[in-house]
């Protein structure tokens, strides 16, 4: 056990916290700015993953990772209009 935690190891779990973690805290942060402005919207990690599994099937069956992307923004953006208008305090 005492081999695992090396200041490397250490190191590297940490960089990879962050990377990983950075999603969530976007998401995070843009639910603090729309709960300021008065727009309750909780459903902001569904979001991200209804766009992200739009991204992989358009990218997988059209095999162009740019109209993947093109169309992530867009589903989320749909979604986004269809669920998350109407919440405001």
């Amino acid at each position: 056990m005492g081999d695992l935690l090396t200041p490397t190891f250490l190191l590297i779990l940490l960089f990879s916290t962050i990377r990983l973690a950075t999603p969530l805290i976007f998401a995070a942060l843009g639910g603090m700015f729309s709960e300021r402005a008065g727009v309750i919207n909780i459903a902001l990690e569904g979001l991200m993953l209804a766009g992200a599994f739009t991204a992989a099937v358009v990218t997988y069956e059209l095999s162009n990772p740019y109209l993947g992307l093109l169309r992530d923004g867009g589903w989320g953006l749909c979604c986004f209009d269809l669920c998350g208008r109407g919440y405001q305090v």
